[in-house]
């Protein structure tokens, strides 16, 4: 069975509060360059009950060797 090691980027959204997150196609990109494979975004529950800054955490995976 192969098995996989993660890896966990934070993207906070653009100040002023429009809630765009323009930066995660250039992460995911550099990731993807590095071997690793683009798995989900998440908005993590804290985020999206409170009017604080917001942001989504990029998951990604590649093979351990």
């Amino acid at each position: 069975m192969q098995r996989f090691e993660y890896n966990y980027v934070r993207i906070e959204s653009q100040r002023g509060g429009d809630g765009r997150f323009d930066r995660y196609r250039d992460v995911v990109a550099q990731r993807a360059a590095e071997g690793w494979r683009f798995v989900t975004a998440i908005v993590p529950p804290e985020v999206m009950t409170t009017s604080g800054r917001a942001y989504l955490d990029l998951v990604f995976e590649r093979p351990l060797n």
